[in-house]
């Protein structure tokens, strides 16, 4: 290989070595990585030290979240490993416990309540109650039904943008839906934890009920039409967002004084929902797609199983 080849090889490598983490977590310790090389050159330190990064690390704590500045951490060492070997930072260790003990007193986010039948319930008869139009009630309530039942995070099914679709972008589209009377199939193109982007498919079944999902998809696929673009549209042809669905929900479900709704609180009300159902954790986790054990913190117990647990402790 002659040596011109080298500055290719080189923009390969970065290239690749970018493709280990998602684009939008690329985007962020681009930014985080500025934000740090800034403060190295204005105290004039070094900026792959240990000495700089704790630095850093106490200069954020004054005005950021522990898991914030975790981030910053996170984005730094990810650049430090293209230039030298990372060695364990016992000192940066220490500094983050210490950090961490010491912020903690400071207001955290409210915590993100569960939506279980109950609130879907509440969600359907807000639904039938203040949206007008027909078609946007099928569509909401739709949204809702497979965003429960089939444990979705808010980017497998909604479209970033109101009115500009990318067909490349993981958005659910009606070509990722099939169905037959007792189920529908959702092929999810790729999600957060798909870091291969292998894609999955999501099984939602019939369960003949008031909430029933697959009632929910044939009553709004009647009023959608087939018409190509993101599956979740309002009837002034707008995609349904992110945020347009999070202002539904903030409308439909208040925030209580234990914490308040979102899209994500589907998720965690499904994983909640099937633990109490007596569903092994395992299971849990792959109904859920999660990577890891981060799904436990989702299930939350509601006051009805804990007194049923209660009870039942009491009759052994």
């Amino acid at each position: 290989m002659g040596v011109g080849k080298l500055p290719v090889l080189t923009s390969k490598m970065k290239k690749y070595l970018n493709a280990t983490i998602a684009q939008t977590t690329a985007v962020a310790y681009r930014k985080y990585h500025s934000i740090y090389k800034r403060f190295c050159t204005q105290l004039e330190i070094r900026t792959y030290s240990q000495r700089s990064i704790c630095l850093y690390a106490s200069h954020l704590a004054d005005f950021s979240s522990y898991k914030h500045i975790l981030v910053h951490i996170s984005a730094i060492k990810h650049y430090m490993k293209r230039v030298k070997k990372a060695k364990h930072m016992h000192c940066l260790s220490q500094v983050l416990k210490g950090i961490k003990r010491s912020i903690t007193i400071k207001p955290s986010r409210a915590e993100r309540l569960p939506i279980t039948p109950p609130e879907l319930r509440s969600l359907r008869q807000y639904i039938k109650a203040n949206i007008t139009s027909r078609d946007d009630q099928c569509m909401l309530w739709c949204a809702s039904a497979f965003a429960f039942y089939g444990f979705l995070r808010v980017s497998e099914y909604t479209n970033p943008k109101q009115r500009l679709h990318d067909k490349n972008s993981r958005t659910l589209t009606c070509q990722d839906i099939s169905s037959s009377s007792d189920h529908v199939l959702i092929r999810l193109k790729k999600s957060k934890t798909d870091q291969y982007q292998q894609g999955a498919t999501v099984t939602i079944s019939r369960n003949d009920t008031h909430l029933c999902p697959v009632r929910a998809y044939f009553k709004y696929s009647a009023v959608r039409g087939s018409a190509h673009g993101p599956f979740f549209r309002f009837a002034n042809n707008t995609w349904l967002t992110p945020q347009a669905f999070n202002k539904f929900i903030r409308h439909a479900l208040p925030c209580e004084p234990s914490g308040t709704y979102s899209s994500h609180s589907f998720r965690i009300g499904a994983a909640s929902t099937a633990a109490a159902q007596g569903y092994p954790t395992h299971t849990i986790q792959q109904l859920g797609r999660w990577a890891s054990d981060a799904y436990l913190r989702y299930i939350k117990l509601n006051k009805s199983t804990m007194s049923a647990i209660s009870r039942s402790m009491a009759n052994i």
